[in-house]
């Protein structure tokens, strides 16, 4: 069994628990560790053939077909103004559910390498400091330390908002892009 397929049961297994809202996916981009909500998370996929769409904005590295679902892709790195990271066999998207416009939808976000599944409880998640951030505040919703290493807990209702989505409709995505949910091949 491959580690993303480990890390899909966990998530499977988390998301069938209530104590989900204290469990969070690490992850990193470059060398930065991040962590987002298990309860948005679908799974885990490896990185592959990703179709780019012409004239999509920078942020949307493409769409793949997950079992015949059109899936647009944000390369996280370009949302953060980080460095651009090289695709290595340890690049994973993380599929996601998010709202946009009273509808469900799903997105992947490329992130560099998955690390684990984790508690991470309320009060161990400090607010985070004016300075010294490496992404726009209000895509944080605070660190917490793990490990010796303080790790950016992301607010994915403000990542993934339709205000934030919706800024590819305007650069070339259309809204189908977002909603399909069968490929045509």
């Amino acid at each position: 069994m491959s580690s993303n397929e480990d890390l899909n049961a966990q998530i499977a297994e988390t998301n069938e628990t209530t104590l989900i809202n204290n469990q969070y996916l690490s992850f990193l981009l470059g060398n930065e560790p991040f962590a987002i909500p298990v309860t948005r998370i679908l799974e885990i996929i490896e990185y592959d053939q990703v179709t780019i769409v012409p004239t999509a904005p920078e942020r949307y590295r493409g769409v793949v077909n997950l079992r015949g679902k059109i899936i647009p892709v944000i390369e996280l790195t370009k949302v953060f103004g980080l460095e651009d990271s090289e695709i290595t066999k340890r690049t994973c998207i993380i599929i996601m559910e998010v709202s946009l416009d009273n509808e469900t939808i799903m997105i992947g976000c490329m992130v560099d390498k998955v690390l684990i599944v984790q508690e991470i409880e309320d009060d161990a998640i400090e607010e985070t400091p004016a300075l010294g951030t490496i992404i726009a505040a209000n895509y944080v919703k605070g660190l917490s330390n793990i490990d010796d290493r303080f790790f950016t807990i992301l607010d994915t209702d403000t990542l993934f908002s339709a205000q934030e989505l919706i800024i590819g409709y305007d650069a070339g995505l259309s809204q189908s892009t977002f909603t399909s949910t069968e490929a045509t091949h």
